[in-house]
């Protein structure tokens, strides 16, 4: 089975540019590709500011789990509903986490591939 991968980068904006026109290049000549997701973020402060290790640990276990309220989460993880909540939401926010039909919280992707640029 093919993991599906979300590549996050942070500084990259002109490989984020260049995927954008590649993908439109390839819709025009009518080309199915896989989907690749793809998440930027200006700089690292910003993307630590949404991928912290706590937030981190909530994505691997809903995507360990499965689709789960948030209370259940928070009752797995041991941890305040109102704080799993807050973490939750910024990953939604982000596009980390979806909703599945039911409202239960998804994790769409199986790898985070990570870019960082120091130039």
């Amino acid at each position: 089975m093919t993991k599906q991968h979300l590549t996050i980068s942070a500084g990259d904006t002109e490989s984020g540019f260049d995927g954008f026109v590649h993908a439109w290049e390839v819709a025009e000549r009518g080309e199915r590709k896989s989907t690749k997701i793809h998440l930027g973020f200006e700089d690292l402060p910003m993307l630590l500011a949404v991928i912290n290790p706590r937030r981190l640990y909530v994505l691997k276990t809903i995507k360990q789990r499965g689709a789960l309220s948030a209370r259940t989460l928070a009752a797995t993880l041991h941890r305040n509903y109102r704080s799993v909540l807050t973490d939750t939401r910024a990953l939604e926010r982000a596009g980390l986490i979806t909703r599945s039909g039911s409202g239960d919280l998804q994790v769409l992707f199986d790898v985070i591939d990570a870019r960082l640029d120091l130039i």
